[in-house]
Formats: structure tokens, C-alpha cells, sequence
């Protein structure tokens, strides 16, 4: 690990310092490893090469895996403002689910209200 001062010296980190996990920071960042204090993980950084080849593979497989589900969540969507519009209305409907059950357990027919109106 490299601090951001100039006055540290490069730790190497060795393979029982890692836990697996589905996330990629937590499967090759050492414990205490904080983003505001050190720079990137390089290759120096490790004792053992492959180990580092491992970790970038893992995160780059992290990396695909989400930019899939994101393209795969705009063909669902459609463009920007359809996007933006269906996040609305899930919105919405999540709130008139709220105060249907609201005024379901007051003992209010919300069916027949919806229908007078109708």
C-alpha cells in the first residue's frame, strides 16, 4: 500500500491479508485499507504478481458484469426521459400503494372510490 505522503514507504501485501467477497474493493483491498489515505493498489504493491493479476481480472469481470446490467436496464428503459418518466411512475405507485393500505386499514373501500371516480 502507498500512503499519499512522500514520507512512507510501500507495504507489499500478501494473499492472507485478502477476503472474498462479491464486491472487488473488498476481495483485494487489505483490512484497513482506506481510499482517502492511500492511493491505487499497484503491482509493486504485491508480493506475489499472479496475485495482482488476479485481483485486476476479478475487478475487471465486477466491471463488466455491471455495465451489462446497466445496458441491459436501458434497452428495458428506453431513452433518457422514458427512463426518467417510469422512475416517476414506480414512484408513484409505490405511494398510492402507501395510501391504499393507509385508508384500507382505517376500514375505507378504496376499490369503490377508485371506481366512482372513474
Amino acid at each position: 500500500m502507498v500512503k499519499t505522503t512522500k514520507t512512507t514507504k510501500t507495504e507489499k501485501v500478501t494473499k492472507s491479508e485478502f477476503k472474498l467477497s462479491k464486491e472487488p474493493y473488498d476481495a483485494a483491498i487489505p483490512k484497513g485499507f482506506n481510499f482517502d489515505t492511500f492511493k491505487a493498489l499497484k503491482k509493486k504493491n504485491f508480493k506475489d504478481e499472479a496475485l495482482y493479476y488476479e485481483h485486476r481480472a476479478f475487478e475487471m469481470k465486477f466491471k463488466a458484469e455491471k455495465f451489462e446490467a446497466q445496458a441491459e436496464e436501458i434497452r428495458k428503459l428506453g431513452s433518457p426521459s422514458e427512463r426518467r418518466k417510469k422512475k416517476q411512475i414506480i414512484k408513484l405507485q409505490s405511494k398510492m400503494d402507501e395510501l391504499k393500505e393507509q385508508l384500507s386499514a382505517q376500514g375505507i373501500d378504496v376499490e369503490a372510490l377508485l371506481a366512482e371516480k372513474k
